[in-house]
């Protein structure tokens, strides 16, 4: 598979249910189809997984591939994948999202002509009702940005895994390696790479569709108020970066800072807000490890943080309070928080209407 333009890595682990719909939608036209190629990682599945990723690399031998693996979680199989693909580019793909075909090999045309160290693209949210919501990038696709755009709040705060495409040269520069064993890992593909990110280029079109109501997915509050010690994790070795890294440009530090501030704003509402009274006392001894160690090395991050509000329908600054307290904040209390919130969404919603 020498020469392919795009690779696309599928991590997947008991998606037999959601597979096919992911592999059919990298279907593209006969004259794209030679230059993509998709490379399937089975992280041990019990299920059909295999069988129907193999069944597609018969079928397409000289652009579909599978790595069959004994389970390491998401981020091995990056990792795995990063080792075996060819493609000038790569973009990660989960089984159970999928792309919209003819934006793919619109995308992949105009790949082409493309020499940019990242390339971002938009995306389509489907959510549990069925609802959906796209996210697009008010950028010129007809412009090679410099590090400057990373400052840029509508850049900073719209980042998603979901919308990046690396050229492969800058992660084999960087020697990136994704934390393997845990999840929500996929917060470092949109923090580390960016370091080495010089040029980028923007293409107008929905490219990946992200499902958001499949049952017991990572992205299910359930699952990520039990899995919070990831989140820290993660987070802890991200500040570690920040700590023993100089970056070489002022609005790289600027994007990364903020990637900080935004993932650590998420671990204190997961675990001080939403986490049921047995998982926060079976996680705040290591949020406050976590709290001691930004405070000693990221000071600034740290009184950031002091500040940080549930919403700006709730302006309570839940941090400051657990930190003079000791606790969080009463059940009660954040139980009528929400349903004022809700009441004024309402409010808001009816005085739109008339």
């Amino acid at each position: 598979m020498k020469g392919k333009l795009l690779s696309i890595i599928i991590p997947t682990y008991n998606m037999e249910n959601y597979l096919r719909r992911c592999l059919d939608s990298l279907i593209v036209s006969d004259e794209n189809m030679h230059l993509l190629e998709v490379l399937v990682v089975n992280d041990g599945s019990t299920d059909n997984t295999s069988s129907i990723g193999h069944e597609y690399a018969t079928k397409y031998p000289l652009s579909f591939r599978v790595i069959d693996k004994d389970n390491g979680n998401y981020g091995s199989c990056i990792n795995r994948g990063l080792k075996a693909i060819t493609g000038k580019y790569v973009k990660l793909l989960d089984a159970d999202d999928y792309y919209q075909t003819c934006h793919l090999d619109c995308f992949i045309s105009q790949l082409k002509d493309m020499d940019a160290d990242m390339v971002l693209t938009d995306m389509i949210s489907v959510y549990a009702d069925g609802s959906q919501k796209r996210k697009t990038f008010p950028f010129d696709h007809q412009t090679v940005y410099g590090v400057c755009l990373m400052e840029q709040h509508y850049f900073m705060d719209n980042m998603e895994m979901h919308c990046v495409t690396y050229k492969k040269e800058i992660l084999d520069r960087l020697n990136y390696i994704q934390t393997e064993g845990i999840s929500y890992t996929d917060q470092e593909w949109i923090f580390y790479p960016l370091t080495g990110v010089n040029s980028i280029c923007y293409i107008p079109l929905d490219l990946y569709t992200y499902m958001l109501n499949r049952k017991g997915r990572t992205m299910d509050m359930d699952v990520v108020t039990r899995d919070a010690s990831h989140y820290i994790l993660i987070l802890k070795r991200m500040i570690h970066f920040m700590k023993d890294n100089v970056l070489d440009s002022p609005s790289k530090e600027k994007y990364i800072k903020h990637r900080l501030s935004r993932n650590l704003r998420e671990i204190f509402k997961l675990i001080l807000i939403y986490q049921t009274d047995d998982q926060y006392h079976s996680h705040v001894e290591e949020l406050e490890v976590l709290d001691s160690q930004i405070k000693k090395d990221l000071p600034s991050l740290f009184e950031e943080s002091d500040s940080y509000v549930i919403s700006k329908e709730i302006p309570c600054r839940f941090v400051r309070y657990w930190r003079n307290k000791k606790r969080r904040y009463p059940h009660v209390f954040l139980v009528l928080c929400q349903h004022l919130k809700n009441l004024d969404n309402l409010l808001r919603k009816k005085h739109l209407r008339g």
